[in-house]
């Protein structure tokens, strides 16, 4: 399980879920915003500040990391 803070600088901010490529075996099983918890879907699209906790597998866990806090300096 992982728990990620999204930030202005990650390219997953204004993304919805269904196009982060994340790697297999990996759930977003909830996104706090705020007060609330939402159940992501597919089209839940993601906002700075936004509290991700994710499941994965040990061996993706670094990419998905990786993937979700993203900011497109290495490109």
């Amino acid at each position: 399980m992982l728990k990620i803070r999204v930030q202005d600088r990650h390219e997953a901010v204004g993304k919805m879920i269904q196009d982060l490529d994340l790697p297999p075996h990996s759930l977003i099983a909830s996104v706090r915003r705020g007060e609330q918890v939402l159940i992501p879907r597919g089209d839940t699209k993601l906002e700075a500040g936004d509290v991700i906790v994710a499941l994965t597998t040990e061996e993706k866990k670094a990419s998905l990391r990786d993937r979700l806090t993203e900011t497109g300096h290495s490109q």
